[in-house]
């Protein structure tokens, strides 16, 4: 996980100096929708770690405590240069951690409010994300929130994607929970876009602002879903703003959900060909193309 050195409230955080397992907890580095994270060191190999605990809200029963186990071992279990290392999971007090590798850095959001990127630059990182979905995919594991916030710069040059501990296992039975536009509203501001959503009983499902259409009509999630937020990314990369420019949640919904095709990527930037192309099948409203 990554570490920006912002400081930060520590209300209701865990001691510094607690041990949970072989994990030393030395300070909060953030909070979210899905938890905590602390920087600690692990006392056994004396290396530090990003420790994130998970809300006991977002996972109230125990089918729900082992089945974000599961997964997180799951995506433990494969080694890519362009994800986050999960170094272990477990479990403090009935709530799931993940140990993760300590990134100290900036996600690619804080990076895009500093400067554009060139077009080399942004091709660099684009293809790293794709190669990191590109493996997740083929193990069957897949990202549901992937955007900016959750790629991260750090400081040795390569890119990593984060927070594929919370992924859904793909399995042909399980469709997984989506929720409509009003039951969203009971977890989000209307005119809020950027907040994730949780769902119940299954943890986080996404950011309003990067979902595909199939999440929105509640229909099955694919690895589909996370090419049309890959397209999203692109987009900010290329053009520097969003392919839907909604004011609400009901208003995006409509625009991403219905029938009216979304602006092409060459209506906003000047770009290759192939490469506009591209980005433009990305965000095809049809999973299947």
């Amino acid at each position: 996980m990554v570490h920006s050195g912002d400081d930060l409230a520590t209300d209701g955080a865990l001691s510094s100096g607690l041990l949970i397992d072989h994990f030393k907890v030395v300070r909060l580095l953030g909070r979210g929708g899905m938890g905590e994270v602390y920087l600690a060191r692990d006392t056994q190999l004396g290396r530090k770690v990003a420790l994130k605990l998970i809300h006991a809200k977002i996972v109230e029963s125990r089918e729900a405590v082992e089945r974000f186990l599961h997964e997180a071992r799951t995506t433990a279990r494969f080694s890519h240069p362009h994800i986050v290392a999960i170094h272990s999971v477990g479990e403090h007090e009935g709530r799931p951690y993940l140990a993760l590798e300590y990134l100290e850095g900036q996600n690619l959001r804080q990076r895009l409010q500093e400067s554009r990127l060139s077009l080399k630059a942004a091709l660099r990182v684009a293809l790293a994300i794709a190669r990191a979905l590109q493996e997740a995919h083929r193990r069957g594991i897949l990202h549901r929130d992937l955007k900016p916030e959750n790629v991260v710069l750090p400081g040795d040059g390569r890119l990593r994607v984060v927070d594929f501990g919370i992924a859904k296992v793909l399995t042909s039975q399980d469709e997984g929970l989506q929720e409509t536009v009003d039951a969203l509203r009971q977890d989000l501001d209307e005119d809020n876009l950027e907040d994730g959503f949780e769902t119940r009983g299954q943890g986080l499902r996404g950011t309003p602002l990067y979902m595909a259409p199939e999440q929105w009509l509640e229909q099955p999630t694919t690895p589909a879903t996370d090419i049309w937020a890959l397209g999203i990314v692109l987009w900010e990369l290329m053009a520097h703003r969003r392919p839907f420019e909604a004011q609400s949640l009901t208003g995006l919904a409509i625009q991403v959900g219905g029938a009216a095709p979304v602006p092409t990527i060459t209506s906003a930037a000047e770009l290759p060909e192939e490469l506009g192309a591209l980005i433009d099948r990305c965000l095809d409203k049809d999973p299947a193309e």
